[in-house]
């Protein structure tokens, strides 16, 4: 499960609800750099891949 911050910057980064920013610009409203956007980013699709495979695993049960 994803945590608000890192929802957050998903969005930002990849337009789902509003037009894509960049890692500069999605870092700006959070007061962070763009590095540790990208750092967030990474963990964030981390988190979305181990979960869906949680859940693939459970529908092969």
């Amino acid at each position: 499960m994803l945590k608000e911050r890192e929802r957050q910057l998903l969005d930002d980064l990849y337009g789902l609800t509003k037009p894509r920013m960049t890692l500069k610009e999605a870092g700006i409203p959070h007061n962070i750099k763009q590095e540790r956007v990208r750092q967030l980013r990474h963990r964030a699709e981390i988190t979305i891949v181990r979960d869906l495979i949680k859940q693939f695993k459970e529908l092969a049960k």
